[in-house]
């Protein structure tokens, strides 16, 4: 459950706050009013405080302290998970990092940014993407964890 939560959680990210508003997901008609908290000016923020919350589940890091605890990535390192050589969970914190330094260089709010530079807000929305790969098939497949959560995937996602 854990892990299809988290993939779930992720996709909303990834559809909902970046990809449905940037055109992505719209086959390039951006929606800047579909941002979330629109209003608040503030759906950079939530965007970026998800992403955290999706990279903090996978590292086990406690609210608290901010240190890392049991997560995810220790079950991966316990079964040496590799992809292409490479240590899998290393893979997937580097990757979070690199959607996270994508999602800074966006200059709030996101709806203005859509409308005034909008390449950022998809190269961050393709840095966020990247990881999908990691976490909803890598990482299930060598922890033997079926995804089973429908996300409803449009045709142009």
């Amino acid at each position: 459950m854990l892990i299809n939560n988290l993939n779930e959680h992720y996709e909303i990210i990834k559809r909902d706050k970046i990809g449905i508003p940037s055109g992505v997901t719209t086959l390039g008609i951006t929606f800047p009013e579909k941002v979330e908290a629109y209003y608040s000016g503030r759906s950079l923020a939530l965007a970026e405080a998800a992403l955290k919350a999706a990279e903090g589940l996978y590292l086990g890091r406690n609210s608290q302290s901010g240190a890392d605890g049991p997560g995810l990535d220790d079950y991966l390192q316990e079964v040496n998970a590799t992809k292409e050589g490479q240590n899998l969970s290393s893979l997937i914190k580097t990757q979070f990092q690199k959607a996270l330094d994508a999602l800074s260089l966006v200059q709030a709010p996101l709806s203005g940014a859509i409308e005034g530079n909008n390449e950022r807000v998809v190269n961050a929305y393709n840095e966020i993407t990247r990881q999908l790969v990691n976490i909803k098939t890598d990482m299930p497949s060598v922890l033997c964890v079926s995804i089973t959560y429908v996300d409803n995937a449009s045709d142009s996602d």
